[in-house]
């Protein structure tokens, strides 16, 4: 799609399908906690966890499509599910390795460690592709909501708006 004469980034595409991916794998991951025998009992999440846990996930999902589509203050949103949804995670993870780390094994923490990781180089890529040259040009060129985002191609050159 092109706004304005300018194509929509591919980083954008790429940042909504990992941000997507991660908050149903999260939804997933909760849900075979919650429902399944074999999940360790000192695992299962609690209802506060689940009630921030589900509309962190959700949120992200949501504000990722809507930056897609070039909704008004869709970077803003972006950005502040990212920092909420994978705040909570590193917090979650760091939270675990304070508690537990003295028990788990070598290989059990590096997965932990490595998982903190994952969710702060997601975090940081989001953040890039909100904030680069590419991504700014592109919303700046209007987004859904505005008068400028309710321009056509062709009514960019002296045609009337759609």
């Amino acid at each position: 799609e092109k706004v304005m004469g300018i194509q929509r980034p591919k980083r954008i595409w790429i940042i909504c399908a990992i941000n997507t991916f991660t908050a149903v794998i999260s939804l997933v991951a909760l849900s075979f906690l919650l429902v399944s025998p074999k999940a360790p009992a000192e695992l299962r999440p609690d209802v506060a966890t689940i009630a921030v846990a589900v509309p962190l996930a959700i949120f992200l999902i949501i504000s990722s499509f809507l930056l897609l589509f070039r909704v008004r203050y869709s970077r803003w949103l972006t950005f502040t599910a990212a920092i909420l949804f994978y705040g909570a995670l590193v917090l979650q993870q760091a939270t675990l390795l304070s508690q537990i780390g003295d028990t788990l094994s070598e290989q059990q923490r590096l997965k932990v460690l490595s998982s903190t990781t994952r969710s702060i180089i997601a975090f940081v890529l989001t953040a890039w592709v909100l904030f680069s040259a590419k991504t700014s040009k592109y919303l700046g060129a209007g987004c859904v909501g505005t008068k400028r985002g309710l321009q056509t191609e062709d009514s960019s050159s002296g045609g009337s708006t759609a």
